[in-house]
């Protein structure tokens, strides 16, 4: 026969308590989040891909400036940017975009490089 162990102190139970919670957190942060926040009907991206372009350009690049000029950058310095600005959003916390996203906002963009500003 096993002999009865007495009950866990107050101070014990809490801190057993609090290491579970820290752990609990700890695999809750860690867990890989769903790529882009700005998720859109994948149909209607396909039929209006400037128009979901416009619509992310106008809803992401806001979070951190005011919308720049299109003739600002050439075309090759947009794709480069837009991929820079979409990693430094995400590594920040903001809202960023998936690489379809960040690919219809560059399509946007330099579709209008020369009707626009």
């Amino acid at each position: 026969m096993s002999p009865i162990k007495p009950p866990m102190k107050n101070s014990t139970a809490i801190g057993v308590t609090v290491l579970f919670a820290l752990v609990a957190f700890a695999v809750l942060v860690s867990l890989p989040t769903q790529k882009g926040t700005h998720e859109k009907n994948q149909q209607t991206q396909r039929l209006f891909p400037l128009a979901s372009g416009k619509t992310l350009f106008e809803e992401s690049c806001v979070q951190c400036h005011t919308l720049p000029v299109f003739k600002s950058h050439t075309p090759d310095q947009w794709r480069i940017l837009v991929k820079k600005m979409n990693r430094y959003m995400e590594q920040t916390g903001k809202s960023y975009l998936s690489t379809d996203e960040a690919d219809a906002v560059t399509d946007y963009i330099l579709s209008n490089m020369t009707t626009k500003n």
